[in-house]
């Protein structure tokens, strides 16, 4: 479980998978757009 968690961070983290997490960020919180969970990916990048 730990494993899992220490990758989903790495992977949140990592600049190269910005326009994915986004992405994921808006269809979860039902956002009209993927722009509009930017806000939300920089607060769980400084977590």
């Amino acid at each position: 479980m730990l494993r899992a968690l220490k990758d989903s961070v790495a992977f949140i983290v990592d600049p190269a998978n910005k326009a994915a997490v986004t992405r994921s960020l808006a269809k979860r919180l039902r956002l009209a757009r993927p722009e509009d969970a930017t806000e939300g990916y920089q607060r769980a990048v400084t977590l």
